[in-house]
């Protein structure tokens, strides 16, 4: 599997960023010359151009609040999604995505635009 296929989608990271998540992450995107490319944060170099962080799913669990229960499900004929049920707010949501990843930060992306929790917890 590639290293691309196990973290947040570029265009995700972008959000994740743009809605306050901090950018502590093992890996990056990063754009050199023309191309795109995930590396460890560790190895940046000058001549990439750090865009974001590339999240992997991991990370993103630890940024869903305790309290929230998660099932990840992939059918055989569906992308990956992710469901949660908040027993607090009362929420019933799913989530799809190409990767386990996109799943996780599309339903991240709800909870910060929605203000079910604070940017400042990440």
């Amino acid at each position: 599997m590639k290293l691309e296929d196990q973290v947040t989608s570029l265009r995700l990271s972008k959000k994740l960023k743009e809605l306050g998540v901090k950018q502590l992450s093992l890996f990056c995107w990063c754009k050199g010359g023309t191309r795109n490319y995930v590396i460890r944060e560790f190895e940046f170099k000058v001549f990439y151009e750090k865009w974001c962080s590339a999240f992997t799913v991991a990370e993103l669990g630890e940024m869903i609040p305790a309290g929230m229960t998660l099932k990840t499900f992939y059918p055989e004929t569906e992308n990956a999604w992710v469901g949660f049920w908040d027993e607090k707010e009362k929420i019933d949501k799913i989530f799809y995505g190409n990767t386990e990843a996109d799943a996780r930060a599309k339903m991240l992306c709800y909870l910060l635009e929605n203000k079910l929790i604070k940017g400042d917890k990440q």
